[in-house]
């Protein structure tokens, strides 16, 4: 249950002609400009992650309540299939009585009955359809809302988190755009949204997946967890953008209007507005963001300052976000759930 990742082998839409912009892997000549030296970013290998007893609690309850779920669903499907054999029978025995009795003389009316419990069978049948369906719907979301809550529950747990909300579904669209990453986004589907205070700071986090249209086909930009955070003080107008790189399912931001290429090579860029940026996406908190690794579980990740917030947006892999339904759940995602919501709130704090 989630979202589905493509592979984003799509043709990259030219950045914006202006002087200021530097075309993608082309390196600014002045090293005092360099944010951090590239050979500093650790790409490649996984991250090493220590499970605690809690998360293997968390996984036990987790895989239990899955195999109870597949087994409703499995009890369902097997009605489903005593009803569809039933309903066949009947209707074949109706249409041998209709066809035996139906043409004697004076017998019409038996055609017409037969017929006529045929029909109803039929609209029965889809009836009961349309409740199982809506049963098992309401047990996978039932399930849902356990997987997410649970695990929200691990992984924001600590006095330095108050306030806490959780739904399973909401609209975040508006949210994820103004963050200015990717230009026409037009599918977009948000989960797992929570909010809260961390260390006595707003921020909100939701799982989403974000896609542009191709000849009418979804094209996936971000698939992963975006969080949020409200700053105070910050100028409104100043604008920045910086990518941690990734390779065939990572996609260059694009939505670069007004901004310019301070620094960049193959493994990041980073665009500004406005020098200040640097102020608030300052070295220090730049220096937080090489701490993740591209691997096979994070693609890129993505750090936007725009309209007094600051986004970060890590795009996972497909079964990093997904809600687990026939295997059991990854310890290790949840390990390093907790592992890069260490490395954020670092972010956030990096800002004074």
């Amino acid at each position: 249950m989630g979202f589905k990742k493509e592979e984003k082998k799509v043709e990259v839409a030219p950045l914006n002609e202006e002087k200021t912009v530097l075309k993608e892997g082309e390196e600014t000549n002045s090293d005092e400009e360099k944010v951090f030296n590239p050979e500093e970013i650790e790409n490649g290998e996984e991250e090493v992650l220590n499970v605690e007893e809690s998360e293997k609690d968390l996984a036990k309850k987790i895989d239990e309540k899955r195999e109870e779920f597949n087994k409703f669903g499995k009890k369902l499907k097997m009605w489903n299939y005593v009803v569809t054999a039933v309903l066949l029978i009947v209707l074949v025995l109706a249409l041998v009585l209709a066809l035996t009795l139906g043409n004697q003389e004076g017998q019409s009316w038996i055609t017409i009955v037969v017929l006529c419990c045929a029909i109803a069978l039929l609209v029965g049948s889809f009836i009961f359809s349309r409740f199982q369906r809506k049963k098992l719907d309401s047990a996978g979301n039932e399930y849902v809302q356990f997987v997410l809550g649970e695990t929200n529950k691990e992984i924001y747990s600590g006095d330095r988190f108050k306030d806490l909300s959780f739904t399973i579904t909401a609209d975040e669209k508006a949210l994820f755009d103004e963050s200015k990453m990717f230009l026409n986004i037009k599918t977009f589907k948000a989960i797992n949204v929570s909010s809260g205070l961390v260390n006595n700071k707003p921020f909100t986090v939701f799982d989403c997946a974000a896609s542009i249209l191709v000849k009418n086909r979804p094209q996936p930009r971000f698939l992963g967890r975006m969080y949020v955070f409200d700053l105070e003080g910050i100028d409104l107008n100043l604008r920045g953008l910086f990518q941690l790189k990734g390779k065939e399912y990572s996609y260059p931001v694009d939505d670069l209007d007004g901004l310019k290429l301070i620094d960049g090579n193959e493994k990041y860029s980073f665009y500004v507005n406005d020098e200040r940026v640097k102020e608030v996406l300052n070295t220090k908190l730049l220096s937080i963001v090489k701490k993740f690794k591209i691997d096979k579980t994070i693609i890129d990740v993505i750090v936007s300052l725009n309209n007094g917030k600051l986004f970060v947006g890590i795009d996972y892999a497909d079964d990093f976000i997904n809600v687990p339904t026939k295997e059991s759940v990854n310890l290790k995602n949840i390990a390093k759930s907790k592992a890069d919501l260490e490395k954020v709130i670092e972010i956030r704090e990096a800002i004074k």
